[in-house]
């Protein structure tokens, strides 16, 4: 998932002695640390490759550095505490006197542990450590500790953290692995770590064997196999362990286990722990909901050298929870084994399924993190890895975290709940990260904000390989998302997911607030086409939000089973402008809201973007396809100063970017329109004609007559293009010239056409081009040095001097701003450019004055020298330039700057 583009590192052979920054005062200048290292200063290198196809890390490191943790001591060790059984209150996770758990007789409460985690052999440990059952904290501050401030290992009973602040410790504030679950933050505070905030992981599976290292938990587990009852009220939570009663010879068996708590509004959740079953044995677990008949999991136990499609365990990987619907499950237990072997070689019980049931008026939470802080932490906020059923984090900060995520969710079945919590400036990538396993998930964000994260609001990685009952539920409810670095939400791709985004607002984003892309890839479009979605946008509110669009949404359009509908929704006030005048995009218009599939329906949104160059742009390269954008609101006529609302669809249609403006898109469908702000109402412009676009029109303002865009066969199936009067004169096509089937295109002698640069002309009609000797047809790029249009094309200034960077300037290039960047001391053979890369200096502001009396002389031009520039910054110059990036050229030689200074490096 990670890409790094940063510059690597590679040190050969630095010649280090191990004591190079020991008995020296680092206030002292000649105190270098690892530069000390004789071969350090000589043998490296930096670049973009140098390591690839190496490890990305290498480093052994023994021990810690005496100068810095001096005075430090050990800590404290809490194992094999002594235990007892109380009811587990319910802000423990407990539930009305049938919740009974095993905890430590330890406690800690008002207590400071500082400035410790370093052991007699100079090594670090955790400040506070503890297994298997953890003591229970309130009112405790860890600080200032060499590693870990707290690391509960393996614990099989309840965390509890109260009231705790972990700051400034070395490693992760709190590192927890549970076997249980009943983790409970509650005004937790930790921050200025150096790992994770909290990391939080939930142990199944073949990393622990439990009737073998738990036997506390085992003497009351019920066996499905074998004779015996559940107590009519039992106490919970307790295991369930569905293998064979013993040795026999049958081939194959079944057993089943009726399990209810006595309180009819409790809910029971199903854990599963861990599986085993011998090579040649194989097994199913189904469980289902005694009151509603509805069957709840349905878990496979073989072997198999694939992910399976099913909801179900896979082998040596993510183990899962389920829930019930009322307060009655069944378990039912299927074997079958070879009938010759009474006992199987490697398993001797052939297969064995563990699970734990537990008990709560909802589902129970692993984890459940109330109105705590998770600050300025050098690597996450808060991990939590595999966990099971339910993660509830409620009024909590996650703020200033310094790597990945505030809250990253990885791997597990869980469903998540996050409920009035902030994300606030910045999380170093994303407020929120989560990652889907293809277990059936639901994960709920409401009522939160999400500001200034230097990424994303959220991260959502999809399911790529899934059934339809392991579908997740994406939703964001009622939650604020403002000046997101990169973009609000962001999915890519959107496959096995619903649900909605509902009752949201969006404001001063710059690089746009929604994206969710299924790619262009045709080998990913293979594969995604047959994982469903089904999602919609609804009730929110897009402000003051600018970049290449407010919402980017492209699904597969190969699939019939993907669709994401946009509806009631407000797009106000945001500016949306062309990315730049020199080369017209094709396939890929900025646009409030960019669509690239037909599956995606956009309906009774408003519309008011003045600030906006286009409101709707299609982004499907499907000429055959049409997008659904009708009864959207765009304005009153008042807005639009009309005075008939049958003149607004020649409005709403230069809001529009579609096949007439480039034939390879797709048509929007706008019409009708709605006439009332009342997105629900029914009043609109159905009687009203559609707009149809003139082909030829004449600009108001230079007198120029442009041409392009679809012939409208429905209106005059033939067009016909006649010398202008001007022999100067020439029709300026300004979109695709787009002949459809039926229609005649007929250009006469003498015709000169003068195209935009992307522009071209597409016939499945008539086209009759048809000059003679002495007038001939003209059809050519564009000349824009013959126009008065600001911010035209010009090609570069090649100039012949290989050192001179201030060169008396063409007086033409002074009235245009694009001239900010140039290659010179290079040459231009056939189609390809080479040269050096300069940028125009500013004089003392942030902009440079351009008019055509600046004298030569005060303008200066700055050579880019070679360090932090790669492959996306020379597309990105060639593209200012207005030409494309060589496929082949080489922009890894970033050795020195002299290099890149005299040599002609660069090449577009």
């Amino acid at each position: 998932m990670a890409k790094n583009r940063t510059a690597s590192v590679e040190i050969v052979a630095p010649g280090c002695n191990g004591n190079e920054t020991i008995g020296k005062n680092p206030s002292n200048d000649s105190w270098n640390g690892l530069f000390e290292c004789p071969g350090l200063r000589e043998n490296f290198t930096i670049g973009s490759t140098v390591c690839q196809l190496q490890d990305l890390v290498g480093l052994q490191c023994w021990g810690v550095n005496e100068y810095f943790y001096q005075g430090f001591w050990k800590g404290i060790e809490v194992h094999n505490a002594t235990l007892t059984e109380i009811a587990i209150p319910p802000n423990w996770g407990g539930s009305h006197g049938n919740t009974r758990l095993n905890i430590s007789t330890s406690i800690l409460e008002h207590v400071e542990i500082l400035y410790a985690g370093v052991n007699r052999s100079m090594h670090q440990t955790a400040a506070l450590s503890s297994s298997p059952y953890p003591p229970v904290l309130k009112y405790v501050r860890l600080a200032n500790n060499a590693y870990d401030a707290i690391n509960f290992s393996l614990i099989r009973g309840p965390a509890i953290l109260q009231d705790v602040t972990l700051e400034d410790n070395g490693g992760h504030g709190a590192a927890i692995s549970s076997l249980l679950g009943y983790l409970r933050f509650t005004r937790v505070t930790t921050r200025r770590n150096g790992g994770d905030g909290s990391h939080i992981r939930m142990v199944s599976g073949a990393l622990y064997h439990w009737p073998d290292e738990a036997p506390e938990l085992v003497h009351r587990a019920q066996w499905p196999c074998r004779p015996g009852a559940i107590p009519a009220s039992p106490v919970f939570p307790f295991l369930v362990v569905a293998e064979l009663p013993g040795p026999t010879f049958r081939a194959s068996g079944s057993c089943e286990l009726q399990v209810e708590s006595d309180q009819v509004l409790q809910v029971l959740t199903v854990t599963l722990l861990e599986v085993l079953h011998d090579p040649l044995a194989s097994g199913t677990v189904d469980i289902w909901d005694s009151s509603t008949n509805e069957q709840l999991a349905h878990w496979e136990l073989r072997n198999t050298s694939a992910p399976q499609s099913r909801i179900g365990v896979r082998d040596g990987s993510v183990y899962q929870g389920i829930s019930s619907v009322k307060n009655k499950i069944r378990i039912q237990f299927f074997w079958e084994k070879p009938a010759e072997q009474a006992v199987c070689s490697q398993l001797a019980g052939c297969v064995r399924a563990i699970m734990q049931v537990s008990v709560g008026q909802t589902t129970v939470p692993e984890v459940e993190i109330l109105d705590s802080k998770f600050e300025e932490n050098m690597q996450r906020g808060l991990t939590i890895s595999n966990a099971w059923s339910y993660v509830r984090i409620v009024n909590s900060l996650f703020a200033y975290n310094q790597f990945d995520a505030g809250l990253k969710l990885i791997n597990g079945s869980t469903d998540l709940y996050v409920h009035n919590c902030r994300y606030l400036a910045p999380n170093w990538w994303n407020g929120i990260q989560f990652y889907n396993s293809c277990l059936s998930m639901k994960l709920l964000v409401n009522l939160s904000e999400f500001e200034m994260n230097g990424v994303n609001g959220i991260r959502v990685y999809s399911c790529l390989n899934g059934t339809m009952a392991a579908m997740t539920n994406f939703t964001v409810g009622y939650s604020n998302f403002k000046a997101n670095r990169r973009a609000a939400i962001w999915v890519e791709p959107m496959t096995w997911m619903h649900g909605h985004m509902t009752n949201c607002t969006f404001t001063n984003h710059q690089h746009g607030t929604i994206r969710i892309d299924n790619s262009l890839d045709l080998v990913k479009a293979e594969i995604y086409r047959s994982f469903p979605v089904d999602y919609i946008i609804k009730n929110s509110e897009f402000t003051g939000n600018a970049g290449p669009s407010v919402i980017d949404v492209r699904l597969t359009e190969l699939s019939e089973l993907q669709h994401i509908h946009l509806v009631y929704n407000k797009f106000i006030d945001n500016s949306i402008r062309m990315r730049t005048n020199l080369l017209n995009p094709r396939s890929s218009a900025p646009a409030v809201i960019a669509i690239g599939s037909s599956h995606i329906i956009v309906q009774r949104n408003h519309f008011w973007n003045p600030e906006s160059d286009i409101e709707l742009a299609s982004h499907l390269s499907a000429p055959d396809k049409r997008i659904n954008a009708t009864m959207n609101f765009w304005g009153s006529l008042s807005d639009w100063g009309l005075t008939e609302w049958g003149a607004i669809h020649e409005a709403v249609q230069g809001k529009v970017f579609d096949q007439n403006h480039r034939y390879t898109l797709a048509r929007i469908d706008y019409h009708p329109v709605l006439k009332d702000p009342d997105l629900q109402s029914n009043f609109n412009t159905a009687n009203e004609p559609p707009f149809v676009p003139e082909f030829m029109k004449t600009d108001q303002r230079s007198g120029q007559i442009q041409i392009g865009g679809r012939i409208a066969v429905e209106r005059n199936r033939q067009i016909e293009l006649t010398p202008l009067a001007d022999q100067e004169a020439y029709y300026h096509v300004t979109k695709d010239i787009l002949v459809p089937a039926g229609g005649i295109l007929v250009v006469h002698p003498g015709v000169r056409l003068y195209f935009e640069n992307g522009l071209g002309l597409f016939s499945q009609g008539e086209l009759k081009l048809v000059g003679t000797e002495a007038m001939d047809i003209q059809m050519d790029l564009l000349d824009r040095k013959q126009t008065d249009t600001l911010g035209v094309f010009v090609l570069p200034n090649f100039t012949l001097s290989e050192t001179e960077t201030t060169d008396e300037i063409p007086h033409h290039l002074l009235a245009y701003g694009n001239r900010s960047i140039r290659l010179t001391g290079g040459q231009w053979e056939a189609s390809i450019y080479l040269g050096r890369l300069e940028l125009l200096a500013p004089l003392g502001n942030d902009e440079v004055p351009i008019q055509p009396s600046m004298h030569p002389k005060e303008v200066v031009w700055g050579t880019v020298c070679d360090h932090g520039f790669g492959l996306h910054a020379a597309m990105l110059s060639c593209s200012a330039l207005g030409l494309v990036a060589h496929p082949k050229a080489s922009y890894h030689h970033f050795l020195s700057v002299i290099f890149a200074t005299i040599s002609s490096a660069y090449m577009c």
